[in-house]
């Protein structure tokens, strides 16, 4: 995926950085609210790994968040496809 940018974020494949990030927003109660789960820490790993899997596959998926001004992941947003879920 070749990162997409608005004026205020960058929007673009996980990197290894953003593993903490990562797995703060899976195993967090408030987040993960209405999900029957959290996850550990391998668990996340799988996942993000997985999500950059679909990015490098389809061109598309949940891609990584980042503030352009400081470079700081806030989270993720994206599109994909039903067979993946």
């Amino acid at each position: 995926m070749k990162p997409m940018r608005t004026k205020r974020l960058i929007l673009r494949n996980w990197e290894d950085r953003d593993r903490e990030l990562f797995h703060r927003i899976n195993s967090d109660e408030q987040v993960m609210e209405f999900f029957p789960f959290r996850r550990d820490r391998a668990e996340t790993d799988a996942k993000m790994d997985e999500f950059r899997g679909w990015i490098a596959e389809d061109g598309f998926g949940f891609a990584a968040a980042e503030i352009a001004a400081t470079g700081e992941c806030i989270g993720f947003v994206g599109l994909l496809e039903t067979d993946h879920v």
